[in-house]
């Protein structure tokens, strides 16, 4: 069966790891890190060469995350 395909953009990393102390924000890091868990093993995961650049000048400091 072929499985769609997703392509993911700055906002998905973003919503993964940001920890802001708004309810929202902390629903949707948690909304986003179920779906990284759950369903991105039925997509075809796709990034752009554009998105890989923007992430890479994001300045994190000593973040694990970066």
């Amino acid at each position: 069966m072929h499985k769609p395909t997703v392509y993911l953009d700055t906002n998905i990393f973003s919503a993964y790891w940001h920890e802001g102390g708004n309810v929202a924000v902390a629903a949707r890091r948690l909304h986003t890190r179920e779906w990284w868990e759950q369903e991105r093993q039925h997509f075809v995961l796709h990034v752009s060469t554009t998105t890989i650049n923007e992430l890479r000048a994001v300045r994190f400091g000593d973040k694990p995350t970066a």
